[in-house]
């Protein structure tokens, strides 16, 4: 979500990032709140600074598969969730703070069609076989 807000003629951008993902992908620097109690418990939230989420998409996309041919099917799904992870910490900061920007989002979209083709591709010869 993207909201904009006009005040006294400056205007000021917020997003929203709400993406909900599961996985055991290691993230570097993540912070997290002190514990609220709340109604139903307690409530702690986990941040990260730009610089951590900048680190994690290195590090993620350090660890793509190189020869995604050789890749064993069950890997599959961990890959493309290491991919939509890095998509979505790509568009969690701005793009003036990412200059490779472009260069990872090609990265990724390679990585993803590659793996959906290999996998479409295999899927095929088994039911075939």
């Amino acid at each position: 979500t993207i909201s904009q807000k006009e005040k006294d003629g400056k205007y000021s951008e917020s997003f929203k990032n709400d993406i909900k993902i599961n996985s055991n992908v290691f993230l570097k620097g993540v912070g997290y709140t002190q514990p609220e109690k709340t109604k139903d418990g307690f409530k702690v939230t986990a941040y990260m600074t730009k610089e951590a989420v900048i680190g994690t998409l290195k590090y993620l996309i350090s660890t793509l598969p190189d020869d995604l041919e050789s890749l064993e099917p069950a890997k599959y799904d961990s890959v493309l969730t290491t991919v939509y992870l890095a998509y979505s910490l790509i568009f969690a900061i701005s793009e003036k703070d990412i200059p490779e920007r472009k260069k990872y989002i090609s990265i990724l979209d390679t990585v993803k069609k590659e793996v959906e083709k290999i996998r479409n591709e295999k899927g095929k010869k088994l039911v075939m076989g």
